[in-house]
């Protein structure tokens, strides 16, 4: 029998693991990348048309596996999102607005870096179901991709800026941390390292973040105006 206590110390424990979805998160993305980069062989910048609608053909396995493996890790990144808004909720209070522009930046990156994935699953859609499938279409399918993966950035600077003013606000993350993510939004507007900040400074940002939450989980609240 279950009973009230348990059932409270049960959904605390949930509460505070919560948190490392990140972490869950950030492994699937580099397994699905890496399924991408060694199990298939993709084309590289100065491919051919002929070359993508050959990759298209030809890998569809791995761009499936890779790209479900990705999305399923974006699944625990809009998790990993919802407990980072409480979080920073509970420690900015009144109407949120930060935690609102962080919440909305963070969900606006993971939709568009899906849609980088989705172009790759349509090119291989598209190559197995359309013989009549043209090389300069499966061109441009690839190269939406990056599209897509480029314009992560800007909402992803959002997320990082919003996160930097709570932060030296309400010390809800360590005061370095606020420091480091002020410096990726910045980093994130300007196009030639988007690409840098999405692939490799954003997965350490969130594993960081997400043990930070974990080991204190009774983030600071909001002192009530006087």
């Amino acid at each position: 029998m279950v009973t009230r206590s348990d059932g409270i110390w049960s959904e605390r424990r949930w509460e505070r693991l919560a948190p490392l979805s990140g972490i869950v998160a950030v492994v699937l993305f580099v397994v699905g990348f890496l399924v991408f980069e060694l199990v298939g062989d993709p084309p590289g910048s100065d491919e051919t048309a002929e070359g993508y609608l050959s990759y298209f053909r030809e890998d569809d396995g791995s761009i499936w596996g890779g790209a479900w493996i990705l999305l399923v890790g974006m699944f625990f990144f809009l998790w990993f999102l919802g407990s980072l808004r409480a979080a920073f909720s509970r420690a900015e209070g009144g109407v949120g607005r930060l935690t609102s522009i962080a919440y909305t930046g963070g969900i606006g990156a993971a939709l568009l870096l899906t849609g980088a994935v989705a172009t790759q699953i349509s090119g291989a859609i598209a190559a197995d179901e359309n013989e009549n499938l043209s090389p300069q279409t499966a061109e441009t399918l690839w190269w939406a991709g990056d599209g897509f993966f480029v314009a992560a950035g800007f909402f992803l600077a959002a997320l990082y800026a919003a996160s930097a003013l709570i932060t030296l606000r309400t010390r809800v993350l360590p005061l370095w941390l606020g420091i480091v993510s002020a410096t990726l939004a910045l980093a994130s507007l300007v196009p030639f390292i988007t690409w840098a900040v999405v692939i490799f400074a954003t997965p350490i940002w969130i594993i960081i973040v997400a043990i930070w939450l974990y080991i204190r989980p009774d983030a600071p609240a909001a002192t009530p105006a006087s």
